[in-house]
């Protein structure tokens, strides 16, 4: 019963958000929107609800930027739509509520629309006061804004929004103003959730995979534009996600395989990842399910794309609801490169993720414990949940799991379980959650900030009511939630949990994989149980390179080879096969980029080998020979200096001088190397002053002249010297 309660109100949330609106607010002028904000006095800060960041959702499509102009003023301070939600039919078990229980939780109902990509934007009194807003030169500007927090919120990829009940910003807002603080700014978005937003279809079918990821991406990149509005810096952002938003964050990390992620640092809490998802099935039965409530057949994307929104809403709903037990359907997957080339952990292993953000990660004692149902925990039972969490396991990898790394209770009395319900539940953890911050940490060579929430009973998504504190909840322990947020908003400043407040220090993760704990008797440090040969057996990947494909999976059929799996594919339609041929021809190719890929990743992941290879430092160097040969022309006459020019070079230097200290991180040699090059165009500026204004054109010519006379006095001199020796 606990445990029900602990996920309804701490997974789901209750009734709430941001604090009662207690006066009118602020404009701002976003150029495309003005919308007004509302003050909540108490907190002293000021909330923009509900603003777009791009425009109304097209079904399976990439969202856009937003082009409808509106210059009217908005004033929205309800919760504005949510993305259509769905839940697994295990969850409604496991809670004992309704669909429409559940919808009202959640605050959602009639407000769930498929027009849903909106954000909140919280800002303090003290950041918006102080804010600079320079449209031409906004992009430019360095340490001009407060740090700001983004929140990716969680629910199985499939379920949640933006404004849900537990994410109240209030607690932290008044938090990141003590201690001297400045204050922060939170922002909080929707992106759309199941098969609206991951849907994979294949490659032959015209639908986007990931879309939910895109949706957070361009809401990033809304960020980035506008957030100086507020009184934000970009180059200051933090995200901050719980569960499915911390496996997002996890995914953008590894997206593009390595590409630059759109902020600085990142707070990833637990964070799930479904280790395999089966596409070509969960598409089947999209098919299937949408077949039987449309009363036809339904055959591809674009007839399921046309079918009207009530309809498209129930199978959604109908398709999560079968999910399998403990499981969720949808989620981040592989998209053949658009976005997520490989799975999340497989990037990490191959060393293709962007290395630079900081992070914080951060898992519970016992995950899986608010998502697991009572009965059916014997290895039978334990064998089946994982067949359908994992699909397709060989049958020396189920031997493996429950033989080596997780034997039943009592065989080895070294495993931290029991009895049969906490070795399943251990099982279940470390594999979709806990392990993954291991994977991070090591992967970032240990570089990272780590906790273990382990507040009795230490559940998934219990941290999440200490994370928004903003007193007066019932079973939490105040004066820990408020170390939590310290920490965390410390982090969010500096890129460090430790700074302001008397708070104990936090030390990096280490070789010795230290980490903070937040349990009953508040801060402590001890060392993190996920490194053990489990985790490093699930983040090794052998149980996917070792699975038997589905009948759906777009094969004919698998053959064994001394004990490895051998993958036949089908043959294609004849309009297909050329781009077979292309990839037969291309293989050599394949291997060498492959090759180049694995030597870019080794280089990337040396600091000072991915310094010299980059262009942050090929760019500086390559323009050095504009800085020597201005001090070269310096030796010159003044008579050649032209004044236009030497005062469109100055400008040009100072330009890049304020560019260099502006993009991150910042390129102190291209500094350099404008820097000589403005001294130089100012001594030669100085010199053409000197020369035409300043009287040094006459002074030259009256040198010139004096010295003229020397030289007939010494020719004189030397004849009459010549004349007297004769």
């Amino acid at each position: 019963m606990f445990a029900t309660i602990v996920y309804a109100s701490l997974v789901l949330g209750l009734l709430g958000g941001i604090g009662p609106a207690q006066g009118k607010g602020p404009v701002v002028d976003l150029g495309y929107a003005i919308h007004q904000g509302t003050l909540n006095e108490s907190g002293d800060f000021y909330a923009f609800n509900n603003i777009r960041f791009a425009e109304p959702a097209k079904r399976f499509r990439l969202p856009n930027a937003v082009k409808t102009l509106s210059r009217s003023v908005l004033n929205n301070g309800s919760v504005g739509n949510i993305c259509p939600q769905a839940y697994p039919q295990w969850l409604l078990k496991k809670t004992g509520l309704s669909r429409q229980s559940l919808d009202k939780l959640i605050e959602g109902g009639s407000r769930q629309d498929e027009d849903c990509l909106f954000l909140d934007v919280v800002v303090s009194r003290k950041v918006w006061e102080n804010r600079v807003v320079d449209r031409s030169w906004s992009c430019l500007k360095t340490n001009a804004g407060a740090p700001i927090l983004v929140w990716i919120h969680g629910g199985g990829f499939v379920f949640g929004h933006k404004r849900q009940g537990e994410y109240d910003p209030a607690g932290l807002m008044k938090r990141s103003q003590e201690d001297g603080g400045q204050g922060i700014i939170y922002v909080a978005i929707n992106y759309r959730l199941g098969l609206y937003g991951w849907l994979n279809a294949g490659p032959h079918e015209p639908v986007v995979p990931n879309l939910g990821l895109a949706d957070q991406r361009i809401a990033l990149t809304w960020i980035e534009r506008n957030i100086h509005f507020f009184g934000g810096d970009a180059k200051k952002m933090t995200l901050m996600g719980q569960s499915a938003g911390g496996g997002s964050i996890m995914s953008h990390i590894t997206a593009l395989g390595g590409s630059k992620a759109p902020f600085v640092r990142a707070i990833i809490q637990s964070p799930y990842l479904a280790p395999i998802i089966d596409s070509p099935a969960t598409w089947a039965r999209v098919l299937a399910t949408a077949s039987k409530v449309a009363g036809r057949r339904i055959r591809n994307s674009g007839e399921l794309g046309r079918l009207d929104a009530e309809m498209l809403k129930t199978i959604n709903s109908e398709v999560v609801a079968e999910s399998p037990t403990e499981g969720f359907t949808f989620g981040p997957s592989v998209d053949g490169g658009n976005y997520l080339p490989a799975p999340p952990d497989v990037l990490l292993r191959q060393r293709r993720f962007d290395p630079e953000p900081v992070l914080m990660l951060g898992h519970t004692s016992h995950e899986w414990l608010s998502l697991s149902l009572p009965e059916g925990n014997s290895t039978a039972a334990m064998e089946k949940k994982l067949n359908g969490l994992l699909p397709g396991l060989a049958a020396r990898t189920r031997n493996l799991i429950f033989d080596e790394l997780y034997p039943p209770p009592g065989r080895n009395t070294l495993y931290e379980y029991r009895n049969q319900e906490e070795r399943s539940l251990l099982l279940r953890s470390e594999l979709f959650i806990s392990c993954n911050t291991r994977h991070i940490s090591t992967s970032f060579v240990n570089k990272t900030f780590n906790y273990r929430f382990q507040v009795p009973p230490g559940s998934h998504g219990q941290d999440v009511a200490y994370t928004f504190f903003n007193g007066g909840a019932k079973g939490i322990i105040g004066s820990l939630a408020l170390d939590m947020q310290r920490y965390f908003l410390n982090f969010a400043e500096f890129g460090n949990p430790n700074g302001r407040g008397s708070v104990p220090k936090w030390p990096v993760y280490g070789e010795n994989a230290k980490l903070a704990t937040f349990g009953t008797e508040g801060v402590g440090f001890d060392t993190d149980e996920t490194r053990n040969r489990r985790c490093e057996y699930w983040q090794k990947g052998h149980f996917r390179a070792d699975r038997v494909p589905s009948t759906s999976d777009d094969l004919d059929h698998v053959t064994r080879t001394n004990g490895s799996v051998k993958i036949r594919a089908r043959k294609f339609p004849n309009q297909l096969r050329p781009r077979c041929q292309f990839a037969h021809r291309e293989t050599h190719g394949s291997k060498m980029a492959a090759f180049f890929k694995a030597a870019n990743a080794k280089i990337r992941s040396h600091p000072l080998l991915s310094y010299v290879c980059s262009t942050h430092f090929w760019g500086p160097v390559s323009n050095f020979g504009i800085p020597v040969a201005a001090v070269l022309d310096t030796q010159k006459s003044p008579e050649l200096i032209s004044g236009s020019m030497t005062g469109a070079l100055c400008i040009y230097s100072l330009t890049f001088m304020r560019y260099s200290l502006a993009v991150t991180p910042r390129n102190y040699l291209l500094f350099l190397c404008h820097f000589v090059n403005e001294g130089a165009q100012l001594t030669q500026g100085y010199r053409y002053l000197s020369y035409h204004n300043w009287g040094g054109k006459e002074k030259l010519e009256l040198e010139k002249g004096m010295d003229a006379v020397k030289e007939k006095a010494e020719r004189v001199s030397d004849t009459v010297k010549s004349a007297v020796g004769k």
